[in-house]
């Protein structure tokens, strides 16, 4: 991942004006899952839009929490490795551990998160964990913490800074989890089925990059350290050179 970050510095955005706040301070972080329902009367009208996306940061970590411990049911139930399991748990307790530190600095830029929810389902096929680990985890985990290094290097504020920094390294060790997973279920399921979870790979790197074309705040980019709508692109389509095309290509 250094390598993609020492060949896209920061590009001159057009910022949006307060009335995209909203849209420019929402996080492609964390993990989905079936289970778990994210938060839908989070608090946008606070006047800090950097307060406003670390509360979603939080947010997003703490589903992510709730996510790998539904993932850990489901792993042990189709009788995963137990490498797989422990990753997973520990994966969680990192998530858990990151939601923490990003409500603290969002409570110190005067936002507090609201916590996601979650339903209780019957454990899943195999192919339907693979397919929702192959977009939340092999694109949008792995989107995350890369993104989540460039803003340890590029964020004004050094608490975020050290903050990210943290988060990314737990981000990296997140998305190597999802690409085990990812490997491990190929091993097992029918063609098929295969093919249906890279078409959803396919299908989440679109969504990306659709997402990464709204534009932040300056303040955002400046203190938070997110990648401006070109820089973001970029990024994302060296990751994807790096290591959705090869994925999907097998």
């Amino acid at each position: 991942m250094a390598s993609l970050l020492e060949q896209h510095e920061q590009v001159p955005g057009c910022w949006v004006g307060a009335e995209a706040a909203a849209d420019a301070a929402r996080t492609l972080r964390g993990r989905g899952h079936a289970s778990v329902q994210p938060s839908v009367t989070f608090a946008w009208g606070a006047d800090d839009v950097v307060g406003a996306w670390l509360a979603e940061a939080s947010h997003a970590e703490s589903g992510s929490w709730m996510a790998l411990r539904a993932v850990v049911r489901e792993l042990k139930a189709h009788d995963a490795p137990p490498e797989l399991v422990s990753s997973a748990r520990a994966a969680s307790a990192s998530a858990l551990n990151n939601a923490a530190m990003l409500e603290t600095l969002a409570l110190r830029w005067g936002v507090r998160p609201r916590q996601p929810k979650v339903v209780s389902i019957a454990v899943r096929s195999l192919e339907s964990l693979a397919v929702e680990n192959a977009s939340q985890g092999c694109v949008r985990e792995t989107w995350s913490a890369l993104e989540a290094r460039y803003q340890s290097l590029a964020a004004r504020d050094p608490v975020i800074r050290r903050t990210m920094d943290r988060v990314a390294c737990d981000g990296l060790r997140h998305a190597e989890f999802s690409w085990a997973v990812d490997a491990w279920a190929r091993r097992r399921l029918e063609r098929a089925a295969r093919d249906r979870v890279e078409r959803a790979r396919v299908q989440a790197v679109q969504d990306l990059l659709s997402a990464l074309s709204i534009e932040r705040e300056r303040e955002l980019c400046v203190e938070a350290g997110l990648p401006t709508v070109a820089t973001a692109r970029g990024l994302a389509r060296a990751l994807g050179e790096a290591l959705w095309s090869p994925a999907l290509a097998n």
